[in-house]
Order: structure tokens, then C-alpha cells, then sequence
């Protein structure tokens, strides 16, 4: 177990000296790990829970999910219960998802719940998977290939990355869970923007399910 946890810890190393990396290219930003830990801990326990990544990137929220729901189970079935059927993921981009999968496994899942492809075309997968608790941060500046087809209907011509800024996203994927509890990072203009698509899904959202708390956080 010493050595899982080293290994794991040394991996998660990596990624956020390649996260950095790929900031300074314009790339994905993975969510920083104090910030997982605090989302995380927002939700446990996690023991009975069947925890839902929309967008793992490099897997950190489910990892975190796992290793917190293991600790709350008393026998080895409940742990084995844990891995097999109770944390799900979906990373469209090919790197993230080489990332992700391997992040599971070193931290002693066989990742046999994280697949790659679009959360809008995995309507499927979240039904099937009875998902409960949803942990995610979107991406603020997607590109019309990994927005949902029919919002992107809706754009003006010249509309290049999501007006929603990842918002979107959230209400896709909340209207298809239904019932549990949703925790998202989203940048500060979801939350004071007065941009015409960042009200809609405030009131959509608003209208539609129960907003329970804000955080802000430091730059």
C-alpha cells in the first residue's frame, strides 16, 4: 500500500508539471488537487454513492472519489464494490484519457468504468450507470466539436468557443442525473457574468434544481 501511494503521488506530480505545460500552449488546465480535496470532501462520504466524472480530464476527482469511498468500506467486497461499479468517468481528448485511465489504475482500479467519447453522446452510459453524485469541471473555452450539437445550433456564425462558458455542460448533464448532488468548478462569470447565455442557464438551472452553496476561491 506504501508503494501505490508513492507511486500515485508521484504520477499526480507529473501530470500537474504537464497540466502547467500545456497552460502556457493554450491547452486543457487540470483541476489543481487542493482544490479536488476541497470539492471532494464537500460530498463524502462516497461509500454508497456512484460518483460521475463528465469531463475526468486526467481522472483527479475520481481518484479522489475512489480513495475516500475505500476508506469508509470495512471489508475487502466493499472495496471491490467500490472499484468495479461505483466511480465513472468520460474524457473526450485522447492524451487526458490515456491520463485518466492510467491515474485509476495505479490507484488500484481497473478503470473499467472510465470510457472515451462525448458526454452528450453517452446519454446511455450515465442511465445504465445510475450515477448519484457528479464531480466535475468543464472546460470555459470549448470548441464547437466538444459542445453539445444542439446548443451549438444555436450560436451566431461568428461564435467560435462556448458562450456558456462550460455552463452547459453542467445543466446537460444534471438534466440527465436527475436526482444526487452536482459539484462544479466554474469560473467567477458563471456566477456574477451578466452575459445573455451565462442568465439562461442560472434560470434554467434555478428552475430545475436546488442550488445548495457558492464558493469562491483565491486566484
Amino acid at each position: 500500500e506504501a508503494s501505490k501511494d508513492l507511486l500515485g503521488r508521484t504520477y499526480e506530480y507529473c501530470i500537474a508539471q504537464f497540466a502547467s505545460y500545456e497552460g502556457t500552449k493554450g491547452g486543457e488546465f487540470y483541476t489543481p488537487s487542493s482544490i479536488v480535496k476541497t470539492i471532494v470532501s464537500i460530498l463524502k462520504p462516497f461509500n454508497n454513492c456512484r460518483v460521475y466524472d463528465p469531463c475526468c480530464g486526467s481522472g483527479a476527482f475520481m481518484v479522489r472519489a475512489l480513495t475516500e469511498a475505500m476508506d469508509d468500506c470495512d471489508t475487502e467486497e466493499e472495496r471491490n464494490r467500490v472499484k468495479k461499479e461505483q466511480i465513472y468517468g468520460i474524457e473526450y481528448d485522447d492524451t487526458a484519457f490515456g491520463l485518466s485511465t492510467t491515474n485509476m489504475l495505479i490507484h488500484g482500479d481497473g478503470n473499467s468504468n472510465v470510457i472515451q467519447g462525448s458526454c452528450f453522446d453517452k446519454e446511455d452510459f450515465i442511465k445504465d450507470a445510475r450515477i448519484n453524485v457528479v464531480l466535475m469541471n468543464p472546460p470555459y473555452n470549448a470548441q464547437k466539436k466538444n459542445c453539445q450539437p444542439e446548443y451549438v445550433k444555436t450560436w451566431s456564425s461568428n461564435t467560435k468557443e462556448d458562450p456558456s462558458k462550460g455552463f452547459h455542460y453542467v445543466h446537460y448533464i444534471a438534466s440527465k442525473v436527475k436526482t444526487g448532488k452536482l459539484a462544479v468548478l466554474l469560473p467567477m462569470s458563471c456566477a456574477i457574468g451578466t452575459s445573455s447565455e451565462i442568465k439562461k442557464f442560472k434560470e434554467l438551472m434555478l428552475e430545475e434544481h436546488t442550488l445548495d452553496a457558492v464558493f469562491s476561491l483565491p486566484n
